[in-house]
């Protein structure tokens, strides 16, 4: 039977002090401990955009090399930076492929996990 894990991404240091780590690079770590094929992280906004002043250009689906270079041309900015980066380390790890869904969507993590074609960006090794 398939599990589905909630875990808080908060870490305590010796001392007691909590401190916030970002749930997207927690996530993906406990995927690969896990040994998770797929890694889906949710966000709320559109996904990657080829220009990020139109909706109508989300990136569908693109490899290593591409987010790379969209990182670098500053197409992919802000909090979307540290996603892609797990991302990118996700796949190095092993993982066939990762995606991002915009979580507004209504059933975005069904389409996602039910449709071949999805409901988000699609990141493959």
């Amino acid at each position: 039977m398939p599990h589905i894990p909630v875990i808080a991404s908060v870490e305590v240091d010796e001392g007691g002090q909590g401190y916030n780590v970002n749930a997207d690079t927690a996530a993906e770590e406990i995927a690969a401990v896990v040994g998770a094929e797929k890694l889906i992280l949710l966000t709320d906004v559109m996904g990657i955009l080829e220009d990020r002043n139109d909706l109508e250009s989300l990136v569908k689906e693109i490899d290593i090399d591409g987010v790379r270079r969209m990182v670098e041309k500053g197409k992919v900015a802000d909090g979307m930076i540290p996603k892609v980066n797990c991302y990118v380390r996700s796949l190095a790890q092993g993982f066939r492929m990762a995606s991002i869904i915009n979580g507004h969507v209504p059933h975005s993590l069904l389409l996602e996990i039910l449709i071949d074609e999805g409901a988000g960006i699609m990141i493959k090794g």
